[in-house]
């Protein structure tokens, strides 16, 4: 129903893959029939791509769990193919036409029949044993740049790494935004991944750069509850010059494009001196964008002037913004047509680990503090060696989550170094 992200940093490594012998495939199409042949055969694919059909045609190189690699015939390179966005799949015959046989005097109604011809049934093929399939699950939740962080998402995607190209990486979000700068960084990391791994939003609560976030994803599956949208720049709660602004939509832009998202959406977050509307096609369902009014009948306008538009799931539906509405993990393998949820990786494990770092940091500050405070009545001496303790100690958390530290206004580890070195002047010169 969407759209596919473009796939090419990883077809070398396909191409060794596929050097290997034939095998037989077994291809299950969106229409319930099955393609069956082997790696080696000449095929016609027609996939999604963009937001537009796009059609193949080559030599079956490659068939893994969730993707096809065709060698085209034009000898323009490989295209990987995810099975999700294959549309329909079909045999051509490419043997090179045979001599005419010599005259023996028999006649062409005499001639004994050929052994196989271009209608003859495909013979039986063994089908392949399905392996499994499942999704790398990673929440992010609370604030962006804080909670939510590009380290974690870095961390699932080389666990996806490791399983291979064509995983699907799924998103869970649930955040009311944060740090626009930390979303540039985590966007980028999406963006590199793509070329490897299909990557899916669970759209909660998604809000500023949570929503930006959502939008770098193939597919969004909303949440009942889900909202997105309203993606505003400010600088310590003022607003950010015009020029910041406009670059900052540019490559929203940019994201937008190559999640096969319409354009349009992006200067209607960020800025409410915009408009989006939409149209959609009765029959295929299919929906058009706009980013200015169109004076039709039909035209359904989600974000006049003065407005951000936000999107609750009933609105991503209808504009087509919404692949699908999961409420829970079983609906969402349905959504994703998954034979049941198989969740791959550690990514909750990265998730709690994580929020539970967040946690203890605030809690040794907060206590670290009252410590300081309570340093007036020991010995001098004990004083300062007590101090030089609690210094090192947030050093050590700086290391451990400097986003924390850095939220918590904690000096930099460079200054808590000369901190450190200054006190331990004091208690040397103390000493003599």
């Amino acid at each position: 129903m969407k759209h596919q992200a473009l796939f090419t940093s990883f077809i070398l490594s396909l191409v060794v893959a596929a050097a290997a012998l034939a095998s037989t495939v077994s291809v299950l199409l969106p229409n319930g029939s099955t393609w069956r042949g082997s790696t080696g055969d000449i095929v016609k694919i027609e996939y999604n791509t963009g937001g537009v059909k796009a059609v193949v045609e080559g030599e079956l190189m490659q068939s893994a769990d969730r993707y096809l690699v065709v060698k085209k015939s034009d000898g323009s390179g490989e295209v990987p193919i995810f099975l999700e966005y294959l549309v329909s799949m079909e045999s051509v015959d490419a043997q090179p036409a045979t001599e005419a046989p010599a005259d023996t005097g028999t006649s062409k109604d005499e001639a004994s029949p050929s052994v196989a011809s271009p209608a003859s049934p495909a013979k039986p093929m063994v089908e392949e044993v399905p392996i499994e399939k499942g999704v790398f699950y990673l929440p992010l939740k609370e604030q962006v740049g804080l909670e939510f962080r590009p380290e974690e998402i870095q961390a699932i995607i080389a666990q996806a790494d490791e399983a291979g190209p064509g995983q699907t990486i799924v998103l869970d979000i649930e955040s009311g935004g944060g740090s626009v700068w930390e979303f540039i960084v985590l966007a980028e990391v999406i963006r590199d991944a793509k070329q490897r791994h299909s990557f899916v939003a669970w759209v909660g609560h998604s809000i500023s750069a949570a929503a930006g976030t959502a939008l770098c994803c193939d597919r969004l599956i909303w949440k009942s509850h889900g909202a997105l949208g309203a993606i505003t720049m400010h600088s310590g709660g003022r607003p950010v010059p015009d020029a910041t602004e406009e670059r900052w939509i540019t490559m929203l832009k940019a994201i937008l494009r190559e999640s096969g998202h319409s354009e349009h959406w992006a200067r209607p977050m960020v800025r409410n001196d915009s408009w989006i509307s939409y149209t959609k096609d009765p029959v295929s369902g299919d929906c058009k964008w706009f980013g200015t009014p169109q004076g039709i009948s039909d035209e359904v306008v989600l974000s006049n002037m003065g407005e951000n538009v936000v999107l609750n799931v009933q609105a991503a539906v209808d504009c087509c913004l919404a692949y699908d509405v999961a409420d829970s993990k079983e609906e969402l393998a349905e959504a994703l047509d998954l034979p049941g949820w198989r969740e791959l990786g550690t990514g909750q494990k990265l998730h709690d680990d994580w929020m539970k770092a967040v946690e203890q940091c605030e809690v040794h500050w907060r206590k670290s503090n009252v410590d300081l405070e309570l340093l007036g009545s020991y010995d001098p001496v004990i004083a300062i060696r007590k101090r030089i303790k609690i210094y090192q100690g947030w050093i050590r958390w700086w290391k451990r989550a400097p986003n924390k530290m850095r939220s918590l206004g904690a000096p930099s580890v460079e200054q808590l170094e000369a901190m450190i070195e200054e006190l331990k002047m004091q208690l040397s010169g103390g000493r003599g």
